[in-house]
Parts: C-alpha cells; structure tokens; sequence
C-alpha cells in the first residue's frame, strides 16, 4: 500500500515540475511577444529599420505561448 503512494507522490511532483515549465515558457512567450509589439510600436529604437526585428521577436513569442501547453481556459 505504501509503496502505490510513492509512486502516486512521484508523478505529482513530475506534474508540478511540468506545470511550472509550462508556465514559464507562457510568461517568456508573452514578454517576447509585447517586446516586439513596443519595438514595431516605437520605431528607432535599433534604427531606421527595425520592423523585420520586430516581427522574428513577436514570432518568436507567439511559438513559446502556443508551444508552452498552459492553458488559462479549462
């Protein structure tokens, strides 16, 4: 009987420790995502042109937040 809590104990803690990757790679994605925002938004922050920036760090955001498999609905 004991060694079946183990087990059960042993899988929560691997959840948890997946739950906090998830959410963490969802807050990076959003940072990364309102960075490139402010950065398409400003406009000579890195120069004249910086749109094509921009846009990799906006893309690159939107990948974690889909990659990240955190949901906020259930």
């Amino acid at each position: 009987m004991k060694k079946k809590k183990d087990n059960q104990n042993k899988k929560t803690k691997k959840m948890d420790k997946g739950r906090k990757i998830s959410i963490l790679l969802f807050i990076v994605g959003i940072c990364l995502a309102l960075i490139g925002a402010g950065i398409m938004f400003h406009g000579n922050v890195f120069g004249e042109r910086n749109s094509g920036i921009a846009t990799v760090i906006g893309i690159i955001g939107i990948g974690l937040i889909a990659s990240s498999n955190f949901r906020l609905l259930k």
